[in-house]
């Protein structure tokens, strides 16, 4: 039930907006290393060698010069960690009532309800 009012809430936002807001790296959610994969092969990269045995590659993103490639995030991850799921982060800082996550599940196990209520041929028109 839990995935299913995930998906309700990742289902509920496109329809609100003209485009897919994970298709972006320009929501408030967004992280400042955040690249759109089809961006990521225009970066400006370069690899950097330490101590002869080490090394690090860097790319220039937005106004930051040396960002990690391993620090660079996806629109989409952003999306689910950040906004629709607001991950704390740890177990010492639980977060609040996602109050949308919570609407989404409570409508899932009504219709899971229903369902089982009214019995499996009922089930076709309840989807």
């Amino acid at each position: 039930m839990l995935i299913r009012s995930y998906s309700q809430v990742g289902h509920a936002d496109p329809l609100l907006q003209s485009e897919l807001p994970w298709g972006n790296c320009d929501n408030w959610w967004n992280q400042a290393t955040c690249v759109n994969p089809y961006e990521r092969d225009n970066l400006s990269c370069w690899t950097e060698m330490y101590n002869m045995t080490y090394n690090q590659t860097f790319c220039e993103v937005r106004n930051m010069s040396r960002v990690l490639v391993t620090d660079l995030t996806d629109p989409i991850k952003e999306f689910w960690d950040r906004r629709a799921l607001q991950i704390s982060p740890g177990i010492e800082e639980p977060g609040t009532i996602r109050w949308e996550l919570a609407l989404t599940l409570l409508l899932a196990w009504v219709m899971c309800y229903f369902c089982i209520w009214k019995g499996v041929k009922w089930t076709g028109k309840v989807g």
